[in-house]
């Protein structure tokens, strides 16, 4: 059944005409009677009749403000004087339905008629009410009279099927209430199909029959339907929430730590136990999700104690014996479960000090890592009451396994009663359905997807936890060492006394800390200055900023500055003078971490060398050691000395604190990030899907990073072809029904799109600012000398194959760029095989940002040295400038310099100077500007210059012919680089201004332009006079052969001094061979062989000319091409 007339309805609506209410000129009394239709929520259907020819109809309707207790036929009825009447035209229909009208509302309506001779003539004012969606039979759901799911409508926009109450006599009723349209015109869900098609996706996974899942499954989420499988149907993912709290729709709590233990009836004894160190956390906002699996009685402890603490969320199931419940299953229905925005897994047979939390959870927000855990802890032995302490990656080390091997990752990374986690990483990565191992698997896929970086593991020194061995273990510790009673006893874990019960299972091993007091275990540390030595008290649980406290009260200056040190520096102390050597602060920092004794074990000798990966591995944690302590750090319990050393002593000595990481170089696009992160949000998209192709084939739900106040039309830009034009995007309001969204709606944190087609379950797309936040830190990283070796490696394995470093490359920027960058914009990092192209896509509108932006991107890709990008880069530079030059009248085009030049100049500045790339970049990309310059300076053409010299000149000494430019810089450029490189270091020139610096190095012309040649020169000179000149890394072939370049260009140099300008002198053949010649006889036989082979390369004509530029353009590809290594 169609509504009636709605086709016509639609097309009128778009003429709708706003008048006053009052009555028409020429408007006559007409025998026209209108009849109210169907009511429905969003629609009003009404048909009249006439006894006269009108030549077509108009709508006439307003907001009724009177009593709504008249008669609908009510002659009186009439709309306010100052009322706005909306007009639709009804051509010549005499019947049709108006859509998209407000919901439950009272209106006032008429219908016009305009005769053949122009005359209007109209019926009475009639009432009618839209359907208020609170009268709705909640029942129904989206149900046809088929029991079918219908969902959005394909005449209208109206975004869910909204069923009537029918019977075989109200045919009426088996159209939408909400729209009017007709059930068959929303979409059908296959619902059984989909149900069935998820079934036999999960038989085949689990490799056995699987409960059929209900009809409300097709909204749940493939880890809601898992819970439902690998529990025989025994878990419903939504009722089990609403059993179990009170607010079973209780979104994620920001700030909450939820502590997830998974039990069994067998361990009830532990039970109080786990809930008073639940209790003694002081973190302040934590529950504890309990869930158990019981064969004839569940625990009557936690079902009190759920009824008596709100903070308690217990859920038990009774299964049979051999078909209980895997621990994986259980982790997995605790996150479930959860509502914090942490999830601290602890054991029930284990013990967490009060400061357990506070210490993982702030470990976790400071490192901005996805997950920790303990790297070493102390146990405790029930059966022979003894302590020992477990130290799986020290102990790896000794062995010859270092920390990459398997058998130290499962040691290090398993034993999940110390996992804090993101909850978020827990609803998107399940653990496995097994009951041995699932904890280490589920850290090492968290690591494969989300990068290494993703998981930090977190030193115990003080015994915050302790791991207890009683027999009944699903897993063991191999223990490192012994610990004495005397350690045992100042360990953090021993506060529990207060709230443990003596006789409860680990009575005995608080014990020996009965009756201790809180100062008991203080003792004195020795604080060595350069000066002197000072016994300072130090408590328990003192940090370093309490040490620098009582050493300011002794000393009467100011100490909150200072650094302090477990290991001493390389610096003097004490009255001697004394400096320890590198092999002693070593040892002193294997006895700090415990792990001393380890190298005297039988083999340890032998695995620790240098040149083995454990024992440079072994070198690292040593090194760390070394480091400075952050004023919130405490000592240590193995700590009697420290080595204290004032700020600027520290500085001096170009000493670390040890907290600088490489994307943090940048404090401008630290602080950029971080505001950047509070504008923006995610919003998290749910999508329909009708059919079981489009439910496989898409995700079922995704994020989408997005600035606040994003628009609809920002959502469709962000997601790109992924959303289709027709798709709709829907959103369900506080106290209203889901509505269809307009493009300038702005988009809330839940929505709803009714087609997708991406397969991702992440996507964003950076603003220009955000693109230059993510470059300055790509920037950071590549500028690391470190960094630049690892380059180094790339080309030389890639061994010229530009594909193989690429690849490389992508892997270095996904597992260690990328998931920082992503942590700094508080972005959730995504699996690190879509790193990659989740970042390409988010950049991809760099190369249509502005001016700053891409030049930055130029850097980048050559400190990269990614050729291909680089080339783009260089694109969209020249773009913009020539888009500046149009704006200011300068007609004139600049010329698009290549890769390998610029490459070129990088190059050897590199080998000479250390952190001049950037700054030689944008010199060398502005040097087109220059060239423009001493071009237009020139009155004609040079008579001497021959066609085709230069360019044969560039081919015979090896430059392509894509390689071209003069190489001059103009001084202003040459002055911006200069003020920021040498910025506080004018001193140490004996200058006053970057302006005195640049004449007496660089020596610009009268045109202010510096060729190439001197600007070699000039900060060869510069970085000499800063002690940077770096010559300790060539051999002595290749400082011949730069002996050859530095005279024949000192040589050039003097000729060009007669030139009017830098930008064009020029030399004859016979000129350049003589030099060469002379060049020959100054070098040493490799230089003397590279500079005869150059030399028969050059052109037959002695008379030939060529440019000053093109011979240094010649000079700078002779150092990067042919013979390259001889910089390289």
């Amino acid at each position: 059944m169609q509504p009636v007339g709605a086709p016509e309805a639609r097309r009128g609506a778009t003429t709708a005409a706003k008048a006053k209410a009052g009555t028409s000129t020429d408007a006559a009394d007409l025998d026209i009677q209108v009849e109210i239709g169907e009511q429905f929520e969003e629609c009003l259907e009404l048909k009249w009749t006439t006894t006269e020819t009108c030549r077509e109809f108009f709508l006439e309707m307003v907001l009724d403000r009177g009593a709504s207790g008249k008669p609908s036929n009510d002659k009186d009825l009439k709309p306010a004087k100052d009322a706005t009447v909306k007009r639709v035209n009804m051509g010549r229909d005499t019947s049709g339905s108006i859509q998209n009208m407000p919901e439950g509302r009272s209106f006032l309506v008429r219908v016009v008629g305009k005769l053949q001779v122009g005359k209007e003539v109209y019926s009475p004012w009639t009432r009618a009410i839209t359907l208020s969606p609170k009268t709705r039979d909640k029942d129904l759901g989206n149900l046809d009279p088929m029991n079918m799911p219908r969902m959005n409508c394909n005449n209208c926009p109206c975004a869910c099927y909204v069923p009537f109450r029918w019977g075989l006599n109200s045919p009426g009723r088996l159209r939408c209430r909400r729209c009017g349209c007709h059930h068959t015109e929303h979409q059908m869900v296959e619902v059984g199909e989909i149900l069935k098609a998820r079934e036999v996706k999960a038989k085949s996974s689990m490799g056995r029959d699987v409960t059929p899942l209900p009809q409300e499954a097709l909204d749940w989420d493939e880890r809601e339907c898992s819970m439902w499988f690998c529990s025989g149907g025994a878990v419903h993912p939504r009722q089990i929430r609403t059993k179990s709290r009170s607010k079973p729709k209780m979104e994620e709590v920001k700030g909450r730590v939820s502590i997830v233990t998974p039990t069994t009836e067998s361990r009830h004894k532990f039970h109080e136990q786990l809930y008073r160190c639940f209790d003694a956390q002081t973190w302040p906002d934590k529950e504890l999700v309990i869930v158990e699996t019981y064969t004839s009685s569940p625990s009557e402890f936690f079902a009190q104690k759920a009824q008596m603490d709100p903070r308690v969320v217990y859920v038990k199931f009774q299964r049979s014996i051999g078909d209980d419940f895997s621990i994986g299953l259980k982790r997995n229905v605790g996150t479930h479960l959860a509502s914090g925005e942490v999830i601290a897994s602890f054991d029930d047979d284990d013990l967490y000090a009060p400061s357990y939390l506070d210490t993982m959870v702030n470990a976790l927000q400071d490192r901005r890592a996805l997950a920790v855990k303990l790297s070493n802890w102390y146990v405790y032995h029930i059966d022979t009451d003894t302590w020992s302490f477990c130290d799986p990656i020290a102990w790896g080390l000794t062995k010859g396994l270092d920390e990459t091997s398997d058998k130290v990752k499962s040691w290090a990374y398993g034993y999940g009663f110390s996992y804090v986690y993101r909850r978020q990483c827990g609803l998107d990565l399940w653990y496995g359905n097994i009951n041995l191992g699932e904890d280490f698997n589920w850290m090492m896929q968290l690591q494969l997807r989300r990068g290494e970086r993703s998981v930090h593991l977190v030193p115990d020194d003080f015994g915050m936890c302790l791991h207890v061995q009683h027999g009944g273990n699903t897993s063991n510790s191999i223990p490192v060492r012994e610990v004495p009673d005397s350690e045992a006893m100042d360990l953090d874990i021993m506060e529990l006394n207060q709230w443990m019960h003596a006789s409860g299972p680990a009575g005995r091993a608080l014990a020996r800390a009965i009756g201790r007091s809180k100062t008991s275990g203080s003792k004195q540390v020795a604080c060595h200055l350069p000066h002197a030595e000072y016994l300072i008290e130090n408590p328990p649980k003192a940090t370093v900023n309490d040490l620098l406290k009582a050493l300011e009260d002794q000393l009467r200056i100011p100490c909150d500055a200072y650094k302090v040190y477990r290991v001493p520096p390389p610096v003097a102390f004490g009255a001697q003078k004394k400096i320890y050597p590198e092999e002693r602060r070593g040892q002193i920092a294997a006895d700090v971490l415990g792990i001393s004794f380890l190298a005297k074990l039988p083999g340890a000798e032998e695995n620790l060398q240098p040149h083995t990966k454990s024992g440079q591995q072994w070198c690292k944690l040593t090194k760390a050691a070394q480091q400075s302590l952050r004023g919130t750090d405490r000592l240590g319990p193995r700590v009697d000395d420290v080595w204290v050393l004032p700020p600027e002593q520290a500085a001096a000595a170009g000493l670390s604190t040890g907290e600088e990481t490489w994307e943090e170089e940048d404090k401008v696009a630290c602080a950029a990030a971080e505001e950047e992160s509070k504008k923006s949000f995610i919003t998290r998209v749910t999508c329909q899907s009708s059919t079981v192709k489009k439910f496989f084939t898409t995700k079922q739900s995704f994020g989408v990073y997005l600035p606040k106040g994003a628009t609809v039309s920002q959502l469709r830009w962000v997601l790109g072809r992924h959303l289709p034009a027709e798709a709709r995007v829907l959103c369900q309001r506080q106290g209203r029904d889901i509505q269809v969204m307009q493009e300038t709606d702005v988009v809330p944190e839940e929505i709803t799109v009714s087609d997708f087609r991406g397969p991702r379950s992440f996507y964003m797309r950076f603003t220009d600012e955000q693109c230059a936040i993510v470059l300055r830190f790509m920037r950071s990283f590549f500028k690391n000398p470190e960094n630049q070796k690892r380059l180094d490696e790339f080309e030389a394995s890639a061994k010229g194959s530009g594909h193989d470093y690429r690849a490389q490359l992508v892997q270095l920027l996904a597992h260690e760029v990328y998931p920082r960058i992503y942590q700094k914009l508080h972005v959730p990092v995504m699996d690190d095989l879509d790193g990659p192209k989740l970042m390409l896509e988010a950049m991809s509108n760099v190369s249509s940002s502005n001016l700053q932006v891409v030049e930055l991107w130029l850097e980048v890709e050559l400190l990269m040295r990614n050729q291909a990008s680089a080339q783009s880069a260089i694109q969209a530079v020249q773009f913009f400038r020539n888009q500046a030059n149009k704006s200011q009248g300068i007609t004139k085009v600049i010329e698009q310099p290549s890769y390998e030049h610029i490459r070129d100049a990088v190059q050897i500045m590199r080998q000479v100077g250390p952190s001049i790339s950037g700054a030689i970049v944008q010199a060398w990309m502005d040097k087109d500007t220059s060239t423009e310059c001493s071009t237009e300076s020139k009155a004609e053409p040079d008579p001497r210059d021959a066609e085709g010299g230069a360019l044969a000149t560039k081919k015979s000494i090896g430059l392509a012919e894509t390689v071209g430019g003069d190489g001059a810089i103009p001084v202003d450029v040459l002055k911006v680089v200069l003020e920021r490189e040498l910025e506080g270091h004018l001193g140490d020139f004996g200058q006053n201004s970057a302006d005195e610096i640049l004449q007496t190095y660089m020596q610009p012309d009268a045109d202010g332009v510096v060729g190439f040649l001197q600007f070699w020169k000039g900060m060869e000179e510069i970085l000499r006079a800063r002690g940077t000149m770096r010559t300790y890394a060539l051999t002595p072939a290749q400082k011949e052969a730069i002996a050859g370049f530095r005279f024949l260009r000192t040589c050039l140099l003097d000729m060009a001094a007669r030139q009017i300008s830098q930008g064009r002198s020029s030399f004859s053949v016979r000129e350049l061979r003589y030099f060469m010649d002379r060049t020959i006889e100054l070098t040493g036989l490799e230089g003397q062989d590279f500079w005869r082979q150059r030399a028969t390369q050059l052109p037959e004509d002695p008379e030939m000319l060529v440019t000053g530029e093109e011979v240094a353009s010649a000079l700078s590809a002779s150092s990067v091409a042919g013979d390259s290594r001889t910089f390289d």
